[in-house]
């Protein structure tokens, strides 16, 4: 239960806050998902806070650099937010989020809502951060389902093209398609083809 004030409470499991990731090719999708279950009407104030440090792979690692990029003035409008950073090579790294439904305020380094939950109604905010740099555009935001097949869809092909394994115990044949899924996730699809990767998040 959550006190809400000195006589009112939120009862527990009254609401349901789930949060979705996905990533698709240079974006991140979120989905947060928020469902009452309460008999009246609820607001809420969701806050999102961000920043971005555009630290170098072996930074990550424990391996600080003498010399760093200047981190620019972020860039904010009412739906998106732009994070820059001017690398010591002159290239202008960018993170674009971008928010739906646009928030009520944003600002540099958070974005804003206001909810009102009926009972039984669900509410959701979109967020996507994509990554660029300032001479190439920004990427297109697709819709979450238009994104979920463009990245099931190697998947998809992978599955069509594997033998198929059929035996008379049905625990070994969810064993055997596990197994192939589980390689799947071992390789990506290049403009050459699907390759292994290995060695992820260091090195590839």
């Amino acid at each position: 239960d959550v006190p809400l004030s000195a006589n009112v409470v939120l009862p527990g499991r009254a609401l349901r806050v789930r949060r979705d990731l996905m990533l698709y090719a240079s974006q991140l999708y979120q989905v947060l998902t928020v469902e009452s279950f309460v008999l009246g009407l609820h607001d809420l104030l969701v806050t999102f806070t961000f920043a971005a440090d555009f630290v170098d792979l072996f930074e990550v690692r424990g391996h600080p650099r003498e010399r760093r990029g200047e981190t620019l003035e972020p860039l904010h409008d009412g739906a998106s937010v732009r994070l820059r950073y001017r690398g010591l090579d002159g290239s202008t790294r960018v993170t674009i989020l971008t928010f739906d439904p646009p928030p009520e305020t944003i600002d540099a380094a958070s974005a804003h809502y206001r909810l009102s939950v009926a009972p039984g109604e669900r509410r959701e905010i979109r967020v996507v951060a994509s990554a660029t740099t300032d001479d190439l555009p920004a990427p297109r935001v697709l819709s979450l389902t238009e994104a979920e097949a463009r990245r099931r869809a190697p998947v998809e092909r992978l599955n069509a093209d594997a033998a198929s394994v059929r035996a008379s115990h049905d625990l070994f044949d969810h064993w055997m398609a596990r197994s192939r899924r589980d390689l799947h996730l071992l390789v990506t699809e290049t403009r050459d083809g699907f390759l292994p990767y290995a060695g992820i998040p260091w090195y590839v």
